[in-house]
């Protein structure tokens, strides 16, 4: 489904007004344009489709923070769809797939990665082009994994398959990095796309891996490039006619201008990647503006997006999607959380419960509680880029010489004590206290943490990683004795002030990685 061109610009201008206010805040995730939908079904009522993390109850919410029913362009007014989408992330920590194996030659759909770049920057192979400037092969993907977040320069090598599935330099190289459109978060990005020169341009095959979908043709035209997902189903992607124009490439496949199509409300697509391998879905909205937390832990915002749902997941950055496909062949993504190896290492570690509840639990707190903030979004930032270094510390850290079993019993018991709390505060803010015993026990943990063995402590951190937690501790103090409300809090975390003392403080500490 198309909008006639007068309505388009209105749901436009409209859609520009709900990013324009709310691009800012932690819990929205972006806007498009689309169709109202109620109980699931799609109506035909033309709207902005506003994406939040949470629909965080109005109670909790300061009016400025409410989104708008509708908005009026021109004198008429246009209704905003509240859904949830989010927290939106490009590439993440992969599982197995079903297209992991190293094919001669190259397939589109098969892994690939820049061999510079972490494992976690798998991604895969869109499709093969020709580069029109000199004539010469190549094919396309994610400029995250191609240039690994602007870090890559051009020559850097390629390998297939990717080397989270064991591609190596030099014996699984099959292209060179050659340019890449470059991601900035000071203005929204249109597009994430990189070329890679093929190093046997005769060394390639542009039927998709195991014929699971038919090549790029003008019957089988190019729609978008998958970018970016969330643990819900949601996903995202540029454009495709955009792509081929900014990259001056031609698909080998098709090498004519009707090879890419533009998206459209409700239009069947189709795509195969690495990670979830054939899945086809419908388009929910265009022209969408987004914020995007990128590898380097830092949020991109977007622009002139496609939101599709259950079309992709992590490794599948890079994939073409093409119009076709039944509209209904998805990919469930991982439980929120389940297949976070911290959450799974520190379970394990404290002999916790292992429970799906805890995973939903634990993304309820990021997103309505710590993504609210300036703070709060550093904290998460700095758990994501600082994940391997617990894991490997909890992991060297078992046993009597560091008091492992007297630390599981008080974190099992402040476990039992406080997830019912946490919980509360997340279904009724207003529920929320700060109460003694939580700033002491809060203390006590973190000093527990903290204190070397000999003194009974597990000996967690250094003392610079240490002074920030000394901090918070503090703050919890100041929030007990002011009767601090919930949103209080929030506000207080949200000061810029706040920000730069807990962020000046981690920079100190040069064990850890900053977002």
């Amino acid at each position: 489904m198309s909008f006639a061109p007068h309505l388009h610009r209105a749901l436009d201008q409209a859609r520009q007004t709900i990013w324009d206010g709310h691009r800012q805040d932690p819990n929205f995730t972006g806007c498009g344009i689309g169709y109202r939908r109620r109980a699931g079904v799609i109506t035909d009522e033309p709207v902005v489709v506003a994406m939040v993390v949470d629909k965080i109850p109005a109670a909790a919410l300061s009016r400025r923070r409410l989104l708008p029913t509708e908005v009026v362009v021109d004198g008429v007014a246009y209704g905003v769809d509240v859904v949830e989408a989010g927290p939106v992330y490009a590439s993440g920590l992969t599982t197995t797939g079903p297209i992991t194996q190293r094919l001669s030659p190259p397939q589109p759909g098969v892994g690939v990665s820049n061999v510079q770049a972490d494992k976690s920057l798998d991604g895969t192979l869109g499709c093969f082009v020709t580069d029109t400037t000199d004539n010469t092969v190549g094919f396309l993907s994610a400029a995250h994994i191609l240039g690994r977040m602007n870090a890559g320069s051009a020559g850097e090598n390629v390998v297939q398959p990717a080397t989270v599935d064991g591609g190596t330099d030099p014996d699984d190289v099959v292209a060179k990095t050659k340019r890449y459109i470059s991601l900035t978060e000071l203005q929204p990005n249109t597009l994430d796309v990189g070329l890679a020169q093929l190093t046997d341009k005769s060394a390639y095959k542009d039927a998709f891996v195991f014929d699971l979908m038919d090549p790029i043709s003008g019957t089988h035209q190019a729609v978008g490039m998958c970018v970016a997902s969330d643990n819900s189903g949601n996903s995202f992607l540029c454009r495709m006619d955009h792509a081929l124009t900014a990259l001056k490439v031609v698909p080998t496949a098709w090498p004519h201008p009707d090879a890419a199509v533009a998206p459209a409300i409700d239009m069947n697509i189709e795509k195969v990647g690495r990670t979830s391998g054939y899945t086809s879905t419908k388009i929910a909205a265009i022209g969408v503006s987004l914020n995007a937390r990128m590898p380097d832990g830092a949020t991109y915002p977007f622009s002139d997006m496609i939101w599709t749902q259950f079309l992709h997941i992590a490794g599948d950055s890079g994939a073409v999607a093409c119009q076709g496909g039944d509209g209904n062949t998805f990919v469930l993504p991982p439980s929120a959380g389940s297949n976070c190896p911290l959450a799974a290492t520190v379970e394990r570690y404290y002999g916790l419960p292992t429970l799906a509840a805890n995973n939903t639990l634990t993304n309820r707190v990021q997103s309505q509680f710590l993504a609210q903030s300036l703070t709060g979004n550093l904290l998460i930032g700095m758990v994501y880029m600082n994940m391997q270094t617990v894991i490997d510390r909890l992991a060297s850290h078992t046993g009597p010489a560091y008091n492992q079993a007297a630390a599981q019993a008080v974190v099992q018991q402040y476990y039992n004590k406080y997830r019912p709390v946490a919980a509360a505060a997340m279904v009724d803010p207003s529920s929320f206290v700060v109460t003694r015993d939580l700033v002491y026990d809060s203390a006590y943990l973190i000093q527990m943490l903290n204190a070397a063995p000999a003194d009974g402590g597990q000996g967690l951190f250094t003392p610079e990683e240490y002074q920030p937690f000394g901090t918070a501790v503090l703050m919890g103090f100041s929030f007990w004795e002011n009767n601090y409300t919930y949103q209080q809090i929030i506000d207080f975390m949200n000061q810029p002030d706040v920000y730069n003392t807990i962020f000046d403080q981690f920079a100190a500490a040069p064990t850890l990685h900053m977002p």
